[in-house]
Protein backbone atom coordinates (compact mmCIF):
# COMPACT_ATOMS: atom_id res chain seq x y z
CA UNK A 1 0.00 0.00 0.00
CA UNK A 2 1.39 3.38 -1.06
CA UNK A 3 0.45 6.80 0.33
CA UNK A 4 1.73 10.04 -1.22
CA UNK A 5 4.30 8.06 -3.23
CA UNK A 6 5.73 6.32 -0.15
CA UNK A 7 5.20 2.83 1.24
CA UNK A 8 2.40 2.87 3.78
CA UNK A 9 2.02 -0.81 4.61
CA UNK A 10 1.58 -4.25 3.14
CA UNK A 11 -1.56 -6.07 2.10
CA UNK A 12 -0.80 -9.80 2.31
CA UNK A 13 -2.98 -12.41 0.63
CA UNK A 14 -2.66 -16.15 0.91
CA UNK A 15 -3.24 -18.60 -1.94
CA UNK A 16 -6.72 -18.91 -3.36
CA UNK A 17 -8.73 -21.92 -2.24
CA UNK A 18 -9.05 -22.95 -5.86
CA UNK A 19 -5.24 -22.90 -6.05
CA UNK A 20 -5.55 -20.78 -9.18
CA UNK A 21 -3.42 -17.72 -9.77
CA UNK A 22 -4.79 -14.25 -9.07
CA UNK A 23 -6.28 -12.72 -12.17
CA UNK A 24 -5.95 -9.06 -13.18
CA UNK A 25 -9.55 -8.58 -11.99
CA UNK A 26 -8.58 -9.98 -8.59
CA UNK A 27 -5.59 -7.64 -8.42
CA UNK A 28 -7.73 -4.61 -9.30
CA UNK A 29 -10.21 -5.50 -6.53
CA UNK A 30 -7.40 -5.98 -4.02
CA UNK A 31 -5.85 -2.65 -5.07
CA UNK A 32 -9.19 -0.93 -4.51
CA UNK A 33 -9.47 -2.51 -1.06
CA UNK A 34 -5.92 -1.37 -0.26
CA UNK A 35 -6.76 2.23 -1.25
CA UNK A 36 -9.89 2.13 0.93
CA UNK A 37 -7.85 0.86 3.88
CA UNK A 38 -5.36 3.71 3.42
CA UNK A 39 -8.23 6.23 3.29
CA UNK A 40 -9.68 4.82 6.52
CA UNK A 41 -6.30 5.05 8.26
CA UNK A 42 -5.90 8.61 7.03
CA UNK A 43 -9.37 9.59 8.26
CA UNK A 44 -8.67 8.00 11.65
CA UNK A 45 -5.37 9.88 11.85
CA UNK A 46 -7.02 13.21 11.03
CA UNK A 47 -9.79 12.53 13.57
CA UNK A 48 -7.23 11.70 16.27
CA UNK A 49 -5.25 14.86 15.46
CA UNK A 50 -8.41 16.95 15.69
CA UNK A 51 -9.36 15.26 18.97
CA UNK A 52 -5.89 15.90 20.40
CA UNK A 53 -6.13 19.53 19.33
CA UNK A 54 -9.54 19.93 20.97
CA UNK A 55 -8.29 18.38 24.20
CA UNK A 56 -5.28 20.68 24.16
CA UNK A 57 -7.51 23.73 23.66
CA UNK A 58 -9.79 22.66 26.49
CA UNK A 59 -6.83 22.22 28.82
CA UNK A 60 -5.54 25.65 27.82
CA UNK A 61 -8.95 27.24 28.39
CA UNK A 62 -9.14 25.64 31.83
CA UNK A 63 -5.63 26.83 32.69
CA UNK A 64 -6.31 30.42 31.60
CA UNK A 65 -9.59 30.42 33.50
CA UNK A 66 -7.88 29.19 36.67
CA UNK A 67 -4.96 31.63 36.34
CA UNK A 68 -7.29 34.59 35.84
CA UNK A 69 -9.33 33.58 38.87
CA UNK A 70 -6.30 32.98 41.10
CA UNK A 71 -4.10 35.89 40.02
CA UNK A 72 -6.15 38.76 38.61
CA UNK A 73 -9.25 37.99 40.69
CA UNK A 74 -7.25 37.81 43.91
CA UNK A 75 -5.49 41.07 43.06
CA UNK A 76 -8.73 42.94 42.38
CA UNK A 77 -10.29 41.58 45.56
CA UNK A 78 -7.29 42.84 47.55
CA UNK A 79 -7.61 46.31 45.98
CA UNK A 80 -11.33 46.42 46.77
CA UNK A 81 -10.82 45.32 50.39
CA UNK A 82 -7.96 47.77 51.00
CA UNK A 83 -9.97 50.64 49.47
CA UNK A 84 -13.06 49.79 51.53
CA UNK A 85 -10.97 49.54 54.70
CA UNK A 86 -9.31 52.85 53.90
CA UNK A 87 -12.64 54.65 53.56
CA UNK A 88 -13.60 53.42 57.03
CA UNK A 89 -10.55 55.03 58.64
CA UNK A 90 -9.70 58.64 59.25
CA UNK A 91 -7.80 60.04 56.30
CA UNK A 92 -5.25 62.43 57.70
CA UNK A 93 -4.25 65.35 55.60
CA UNK A 94 -0.88 66.66 56.81
CA UNK A 95 0.05 70.29 56.26
CA UNK A 96 3.30 72.01 57.20
CA UNK A 97 3.49 74.47 60.08
CA UNK A 98 5.99 77.28 60.03
CA UNK A 99 8.21 75.04 62.18
CA UNK A 100 8.12 72.36 59.48
CA UNK A 101 6.14 69.85 61.60
CA UNK A 102 2.92 68.28 60.37
CA UNK A 103 -0.47 68.51 62.03
CA UNK A 104 -3.63 66.47 61.50
CA UNK A 105 -6.71 68.03 60.01
CA UNK A 106 -10.27 66.75 59.61
CA UNK A 107 -10.68 63.55 57.60
CA UNK A 108 -10.60 64.28 53.89
CA UNK A 109 -14.08 63.75 52.47
CA UNK A 110 -12.86 64.00 48.89
CA UNK A 111 -10.19 61.40 49.56
CA UNK A 112 -12.81 59.05 50.98
CA UNK A 113 -14.97 59.53 47.91
CA UNK A 114 -12.06 58.78 45.61
CA UNK A 115 -11.18 55.61 47.49
CA UNK A 116 -14.83 54.53 47.46
CA UNK A 117 -14.83 54.92 43.67
CA UNK A 118 -11.71 52.77 43.51
CA UNK A 119 -13.42 50.09 45.61
CA UNK A 120 -16.60 50.23 43.53
CA UNK A 121 -14.66 49.99 40.27
CA UNK A 122 -12.66 47.05 41.61
CA UNK A 123 -15.86 45.22 42.60
CA UNK A 124 -17.33 45.85 39.14
CA UNK A 125 -14.18 44.49 37.51
CA UNK A 126 -14.35 41.39 39.76
CA UNK A 127 -17.90 40.75 38.54
CA UNK A 128 -16.81 41.12 34.90
CA UNK A 129 -13.82 38.88 35.48
CA UNK A 130 -16.05 36.21 37.01
CA UNK A 131 -18.13 36.18 33.82
CA UNK A 132 -14.99 35.82 31.67
CA UNK A 133 -13.66 33.01 33.89
CA UNK A 134 -17.00 31.20 33.61
CA UNK A 135 -17.09 31.70 29.83
CA UNK A 136 -13.57 30.27 29.45
CA UNK A 137 -14.04 27.18 31.59
CA UNK A 138 -14.84 24.15 29.36
CA UNK A 139 -16.56 22.46 32.31
CA UNK A 140 -19.60 24.66 31.66
CA UNK A 141 -19.97 24.01 27.91
CA UNK A 142 -23.52 22.71 28.25
CA UNK A 143 -27.02 24.16 28.15
CA UNK A 144 -27.88 23.47 31.79
CA UNK A 145 -24.83 25.39 33.02
CA UNK A 146 -25.70 28.33 30.79
CA UNK A 147 -29.25 28.55 32.15
CA UNK A 148 -28.17 28.02 35.77
CA UNK A 149 -25.46 30.66 35.59
CA UNK A 150 -27.82 33.18 33.97
CA UNK A 151 -30.40 32.63 36.72
CA UNK A 152 -27.85 33.17 39.48
CA UNK A 153 -26.02 36.07 37.84
CA UNK A 154 -29.04 38.16 36.89
CA UNK A 155 -30.79 37.47 40.18
CA UNK A 156 -27.82 38.84 42.13
CA UNK A 157 -27.21 41.68 39.68
CA UNK A 158 -30.80 43.00 39.73
CA UNK A 159 -31.04 42.67 43.51
CA UNK A 160 -28.40 45.39 43.77
CA UNK A 161 -30.77 47.79 41.99
CA UNK A 162 -33.91 46.77 43.85
CA UNK A 163 -35.44 45.26 40.69
CA UNK A 164 -37.51 42.09 40.94
CA UNK A 165 -36.44 39.10 38.87
CA UNK A 166 -38.40 36.07 37.67
CA UNK A 167 -37.10 33.31 35.45
CA UNK A 168 -39.33 30.69 33.87
CA UNK A 169 -37.41 27.61 32.69
CA UNK A 170 -38.46 24.10 31.60
CA UNK A 171 -38.70 21.45 34.30
CA UNK A 172 -36.20 19.30 32.41
CA UNK A 173 -33.30 20.93 30.61
CA UNK A 174 -31.77 18.46 28.13
CA UNK A 175 -28.19 17.34 28.68
CA UNK A 176 -26.97 19.14 25.58
CA UNK A 177 -23.45 20.42 24.87
CA UNK A 178 -23.03 23.96 23.54
CA UNK A 179 -19.97 25.54 22.00
CA UNK A 180 -17.93 28.18 23.87
CA UNK A 181 -18.93 30.76 21.23
CA UNK A 182 -22.61 29.97 21.71
CA UNK A 183 -22.38 30.21 25.49
CA UNK A 184 -20.40 33.45 25.46
CA UNK A 185 -22.46 35.26 22.80
CA UNK A 186 -25.79 34.14 24.26
CA UNK A 187 -24.92 35.29 27.76
CA UNK A 188 -23.46 38.63 26.68
CA UNK A 189 -26.52 39.34 24.53
CA UNK A 190 -28.80 38.71 27.51
CA UNK A 191 -26.52 40.81 29.71
CA UNK A 192 -26.76 43.69 27.24
CA UNK A 193 -30.56 43.48 27.30
CA UNK A 194 -30.70 43.55 31.10
CA UNK A 195 -28.11 46.33 31.33
CA UNK A 196 -30.17 48.50 28.96
CA UNK A 197 -33.26 48.01 31.10
CA UNK A 198 -31.43 48.90 34.31
CA UNK A 199 -29.90 51.97 32.70
CA UNK A 200 -32.92 53.33 30.83
CA UNK A 201 -36.05 51.31 31.61
CA UNK A 202 -37.00 52.56 35.11
CA UNK A 203 -38.75 49.26 35.79
CA UNK A 204 -39.56 47.36 38.99
CA UNK A 205 -39.42 43.85 37.52
CA UNK A 206 -37.70 41.89 34.76
CA UNK A 207 -38.92 38.49 33.63
CA UNK A 208 -36.90 35.85 31.75
CA UNK A 209 -38.83 33.21 29.86
CA UNK A 210 -36.74 30.31 28.46
CA UNK A 211 -38.24 27.65 26.24
CA UNK A 212 -36.58 24.77 24.40
CA UNK A 213 -38.14 23.25 21.31
CA UNK A 214 -36.02 20.61 19.64
CA UNK A 215 -32.80 22.25 18.53
CA UNK A 216 -33.99 25.81 19.18
CA UNK A 217 -33.70 27.94 22.30
CA UNK A 218 -36.32 30.68 22.75
CA UNK A 219 -35.57 33.48 25.22
CA UNK A 220 -37.81 36.42 26.06
CA UNK A 221 -36.67 39.21 28.38
CA UNK A 222 -39.54 41.52 29.33
CA UNK A 223 -39.79 44.45 31.76
CA UNK A 224 -42.56 46.68 33.10
CA UNK A 225 -40.61 49.90 32.60
CA UNK A 226 -41.28 53.10 30.70
CA UNK A 227 -40.45 51.66 27.27
CA UNK A 228 -39.53 53.82 24.29
CA UNK A 229 -40.72 54.78 20.85
CA UNK A 230 -39.03 52.23 18.62
CA UNK A 231 -39.77 54.35 15.53
CA UNK A 232 -37.60 57.25 16.66
CA UNK A 233 -34.19 57.49 15.01
CA UNK A 234 -31.38 56.41 17.29
CA UNK A 235 -33.66 54.79 19.85
CA UNK A 236 -31.91 51.92 21.61
CA UNK A 237 -28.40 52.98 20.58
CA UNK A 238 -25.50 50.59 20.17
CA UNK A 239 -26.96 48.10 22.63
CA UNK A 240 -29.51 46.88 20.09
CA UNK A 241 -26.85 46.50 17.42
CA UNK A 242 -24.65 44.50 19.81
CA UNK A 243 -27.49 42.14 20.70
CA UNK A 244 -28.39 41.64 17.05
CA UNK A 245 -24.76 40.98 16.13
CA UNK A 246 -24.21 38.45 18.91
CA UNK A 247 -27.40 36.57 18.01
CA UNK A 248 -26.41 36.42 14.34
CA UNK A 249 -22.89 35.21 15.18
CA UNK A 250 -24.37 32.01 16.60
CA UNK A 251 -26.97 31.58 13.86
CA UNK A 252 -29.86 33.13 15.77
CA UNK A 253 -32.31 35.99 15.43
CA UNK A 254 -33.12 38.99 17.59
CA UNK A 255 -36.27 41.08 17.89
CA UNK A 256 -37.33 43.93 20.16
CA UNK A 257 -40.79 45.40 20.75
CA UNK A 258 -41.52 48.43 22.90
CA UNK A 259 -43.80 51.38 23.31
CA UNK A 260 -43.91 54.45 25.52
CA UNK A 261 -45.33 53.38 28.88
CA UNK A 262 -45.64 49.74 27.78
CA UNK A 263 -42.27 48.33 28.78
CA UNK A 264 -39.88 46.50 26.49
CA UNK A 265 -39.66 42.89 25.31
CA UNK A 266 -36.49 41.43 23.81
CA UNK A 267 -36.72 38.05 22.04
CA UNK A 268 -33.96 35.70 20.90
CA UNK A 269 -34.26 32.51 18.88
CA UNK A 270 -30.97 30.60 18.97
CA UNK A 271 -29.99 27.38 17.20
CA UNK A 272 -28.57 24.80 19.58
CA UNK A 273 -27.22 22.52 16.84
Amino acid sequence: MVKDGRPFGFFLCGPKKSEKSYSMQDIRVLSLIARRVIALFQTASLYQSDLDRQLMLERERARISQDMHDDIGAGLTKIAMMSEAFTGEEILRPTLRDSGQARNQEPGTKDREKMQKVATTAREMINRLNVIVWALNPRYDNLESLVSYARRYFGEYLENFGIGFRMEVPDDIPDMPVTPDFRRNAFYAWQEAVHNVVKHGKCSEIKFDIRIDGQKLFITIADNGKGFDHALRGSGGNGLLNMKKRAEEIGGTFEITSGVGKGTKVSFILNLA
